[in-house]
């Protein structure tokens, strides 16, 4: 049986290099002669059908990335896109980058639209949040953890009436600093496939 590497590069018409990464994903670049360009492709499993359409719908809307999405006889789907050449920013933030980093979330909150049937208004998962605590009991800061836990769940009627008066956007879902990057310059956001609907903070 052919492999998934192979396969790909078969069909995209492409000399693909895998690319190491912590992540449930694989990923894939290389020129590709189908496309006539550098590619980056990125291999969601058979079960992640959401996050590859969520990444495949937000990335159309903020750029001209994606050249083609599908899914293997295997059932794995495929997320082509245009591959850009982009730089991590600085381990050490500064107030500006922070600054441009909170300006970029904001821009995302307005300009992204998930379609009608990703569009659940968000919940406030504190059972869900009690056994995310749990699964971290080996973590050196799980007591400060717990105590924390104990706020939020001593204050949830609190903490529902104030998000509830908060507008309902579109959030990234997996925010942090690894996922801003510079592409020729200008700082983006990468990496959409958990984005949903949630309360602005």
């Amino acid at each position: 049986m052919e492999s998934q590497h192979k396969t790909l590069a078969r069909l995209l018409q492409a000399d693909l290099v895998p690319i190491a990464h912590v992540s449930f994903n694989q990923m894939y670049t290389g020129y590709s002669r189908r496309y006539g360009t550098v590619i980056f492709v990125k291999v969601f499993g058979p079960d992640r059908e959401r996050k590859f359409r969520t990444e495949q719908q937000v990335t159309a809307q903020l750029t001209n990335r994606v050249l083609a999405g599908f899914q293997l006889a295997s059932h794995e789907w495929v997320l082509v896109l245009r591959d850009w050449q982009l730089t991590p920013v600085p381990k050490t933030l500064t107030p500006a980058l922070v600054y441009q980093m909170g300006r970029l979330v904001s821009q995302f909150h307005r300009a992204v639209q998930l379609p009608t049937s990703q569009n659940l208004m968000p919940v406030l998962d504190f059972d869900g949040m009690v056994a995310r605590v749990n699964r971290l009991e080996t973590s050196p800061h799980y007591s400060e953890l717990v105590t924390l836990l104990q706020y939020f769940l001593d204050h949830q009627t609190m903490l529902r009436r104030a998000l509830a008066q908060q507008p309902v956007v579109t959030l990234h879902g997996d925010m942090g600093t690894r996922n801003f990057r510079y592409h020729h310059g200008q700082l983006v956001l990468i990496d959409f496939e958990r984005a949903r609907r949630g309360y602005a903070l």
